[in-house]
């Protein structure tokens, strides 16, 4: 961790960067709104208390460990990278949630690729919206939706390969239907 840290259940903010550990866990608070000025470069298991996250670089974890939280939202200035068999379960909050942005849970316009590899297994829930960006599932990720919840992607395009999975089958507009469904927006 480095720079100036604050923190209370109204707001958590750091003016540079934090970097966990291979082998670490770092716990974030509950809070309305997390401020990180740089970038959130987690390399062990990460536990993230509801809230809104701003973070004005990337978010990585490229070292395996978990990744849980309930009712969090990601606003990031950078990309969004996942390696080294990371192990994420987030979900966005719901309308009963009472932090983040409802439904929303990642939001990005960077044009680097949004990227999942090396044997992570993801459940997400809410919407991971990067409209100039390519999701790119590579090496055995998986990308699933969180238990009953919706998992939905806006990006600019999708790219699987290496025995990539992206399962999205459990939002309520495909509940008659057997598998997931993708349409081509422009």
């Amino acid at each position: 961790l480095r720079a100036d840290v604050r923190s209370s259940e109204t707001g958590f903010s750091v003016t540079g960067s934090i970097k966990s550990s291979g082998g670490s866990t770092i716990v974030f608070n509950k809070a309305a709104v997390h401020v990180i000025g740089g970038d959130l470069d987690l390399n062990g298991s990460t536990v993230l208390g509801s809230g809104l996250y701003v973070i004005g670089g990337d978010l990585s974890n490229n070292t395996g460990g978990t990744m849980s939280g309930r009712d969090v939202t990601f606003a990031l200035g950078g990309s969004f990278t996942l390696a080294g068999g990371t192990s994420l379960d987030i979900a966005a909050p719901s309308s009963a949630g009472g932090y983040g942005i409802q439904d929303i849970l990642v939001a990005t316009k960077t044009t680097s690729d949004v990227a999942l590899g090396g044997g992570t297994s993801d459940k997400y829930s809410g919407l991971v919206y990067a409209p100039k960006a390519t999701l790119k599932l590579t090496g055995g990720a998986g990308l699933s939706s969180n238990g009953s919840q919706c998992l939905m992607v806006l990006v600019d395009s999708v790219s699987l390969s290496g025995g990539a999975q992206f399962n999205t089958n459990n939002c309520p507009s495909q509940a008659n239907n057997a598998g997931a469904s993708v349409a081509l927006i422009q």
